[in-house]
């Protein structure tokens, strides 16, 4: 079983925090080769992460399936 700091999450968005921005990029990389991979064997999958961001919040970085800041385009999540 995984423990989890408290600190490996953000307590506004309950996201996975990452501490430097190579590391969140590094997980966005892998998530986004793991979505091709399924992608091209036909198998279903919700990954849909396309970038990182900086969080004020918790002074780390998350992952997001919003193309742009402040939403989703045309109001649903990619």
């Amino acid at each position: 079983m995984t423990h989890h700091n408290r600190s490996d999450f953000c307590e506004r968005t309950g996201k996975k925090r990452f501490r430097d921005p190579r590391e969140a990029t590094h997980r966005l990389q892998s998530l986004q080769n793991l979505a091709h991979n399924l992608d091209a064997r036909g198998e279903a999958h919700t990954i849909h992460v396309v970038r990182k961001y900086w969080c004020s919040a918790c002074k780390g970085w998350h992952l997001t399936s919003w193309v742009e800041y402040g939403g989703p385009a045309n109001g649903v999540a990619a």
